[in-house]
């Protein structure tokens, strides 16, 4: 009786070599990801530069000094977050207004007052940022990593606040495109489920009450609402 090894190609006719990076790629499609090699420091300064457009907008009235108003708004939301990190019931919270009443104005105030207290932030203001992917977004930064990636390694770490301005940019009532608004609601929504993180989203009331995707952020566990003041 003799027995003869079959080739390797009969052994295994479906073998494929992957590569760590194609692995690595196919897991994050699934929203699944090995935590960033960069240090809690090197994180958020990629995020100060992601976060650059917020904090280079005025929350004064032209070049008139000590100008700026303090809002309650701004203390209730700070309130809001100071509640606790971990309780993944309360996870989001949505600034709605009218066009001009101060959502974004109190989305940089809330940013400047937590960065003194040493909570790291990062701040997307999706109207700059109209992507249909986490790649193109990836891009759009000019980060090197992805950036689900970064935000939950970094809340892995320390407590975490996203503030994503201007959602309503992505509506119907302003673009037929619905891949970006689509994505925005995915990625808010995945990001919910991590632990030490909050997200603060801004948007216009007319948008949230009538745009199907806007409508269904009352729908992810742990929303909540608040409204900025009219001017």
């Amino acid at each position: 009786l003799m027995i003869r090894r079959p080739p390797r190609s009969t052994l295994f006719p479906y073998t494929t070599l992957f590569r760590s990076k194609d692995i690595i790629n196919w897991l994050e499609k699934d929203g699944i990801f090995i935590k960033s090699s960069l240090s809690s420091t090197e994180i958020i300064r990629n995020f100060k530069n992601i976060s650059s457009s917020l904090i280079a907008w005025k929350n004064t009235f032209g070049a008139i000094p000590n100008s700026h108003i303090e809002r309650d708004e701004t203390h209730k939301v700070l309130a809001w977050i100071d509640k606790g990190f971990n309780d993944t019931k309360n996870q989001i919270l949505l600034v709605v207004g009218n066009a001009g009443s101060g959502k974004t104005v109190i989305l940089k105030d809330v940013m400047n007052e937590l960065q003194d207290k040493g909570v790291a932030t990062v701040a997307l203001k999706s109207d700059l940022y109209s992507v249909k992917s986490v790649n193109e977004l990836n891009i759009k930064l000019n980060i090197a990593e992805n950036f689900e990636k970064l935000i939950t390694t970094l809340a892995d770490k320390r407590k975490t606040v996203l503030l994503i301005d201007q959602i309503d940019a992505l509506s119907q009532t302003l673009s037929s495109e619905r891949g970006a608004i689509n994505f925005y609601f995915d990625l808010i929504n995945r990001l919910s489920f991590v632990s030490n993180l909050k997200i603060i989203v801004s948007c216009r009331t007319y948008d949230l009450s009538f745009d199907p995707i806007l409508q269904q952020l009352d729908g992810i566990p742990g929303a909540g609402f608040h409204c900025a003041r009219e001017e």
